[in-house]
């Protein structure tokens, strides 16, 4: 099979190289041929091993760098658009404060709460899928709001974290792995307890 496809694919394509066909435009059918032969050599040959055939190595390689450099491209679209995004959070916040207080109560929470929900949780998940997880994404929004929030709760003083849905599910992802730490360590002091008694 290996045989084939270097005779086949490989060699008979690169005759075709020159005059009416450039290297780029060969190799791209190589590849579209490699693909669909490729899908039918895993299902029908057994312990095929791509890596032990130079020509469809060759055909595996090319395309992971593609993928690769279209994740590269699609992170750096995901990125620019996340910038965008925390910007605008921005303009919008000083636009609410140039406008000033609506009489409503609590007016500077309400809107330090609408600039962390639009900056830190809308923006931050448009970066969850090819580039970031979703815990990943979620360790960088706690990050955020971890600084945010120190400032807020001293400046503020009608600030209310339980009020503000992005702030209270970081508090509570917090409490959790503090509850989880203790929890861990009263486990680790008890064995050690255990260890110690039954050494006595």
């Amino acid at each position: 099979s290996c045989n084939y496809m270097t005779a086949g694919v490989e060699d008979c394509g690169n005759i075709l190289i020159g005059v009416c066909n450039t290297k780029e435009d060969v190799t791209a059918s190589k590849d579209s041929q490699l693909k669909s032969i490729l899908a039918q050599l895993q299902t029908s040959v057994d312990k095929w091993d791509s890596e032990k055939c130079p020509a469809v190595k060759s055909h595996v390689d090319r395309m992971k760098a593609e993928q690769t450099e279209a994740e590269d491209d699609a992170c750096v679209e995901i990125h620019n658009k996340y910038e965008t995004c925390t910007s605008q959070a921005y303009e919008d916040y000083k636009a609410a404060n140039e406008a000033g207080e609506d009489g409503r109560p609590d007016w500077l929470a309400r809107k330090s709460c609408n600039y962390m929900t639009a900056a830190v949780e809308d923006c931050g998940n448009m970066l969850i899928g090819v580039c970031n997880t979703e815990d990943e994404v979620t360790k960088l929004k706690d990050q955020q709001l971890k600084g945010i929030l120190a400032q807020l709760s001293s400046s503020i003083a009608e600030w209310d974290s339980e009020k503000c849905p992005a702030v209270k599910s970081h508090v509570d992802r917090m409490k959790a792995e503090q509850t989880e730490a203790e929890d861990d360590a009263c486990v680790e002091i008890h064995n050690k307890y255990e260890t110690c008694t039954s050494q006595a």
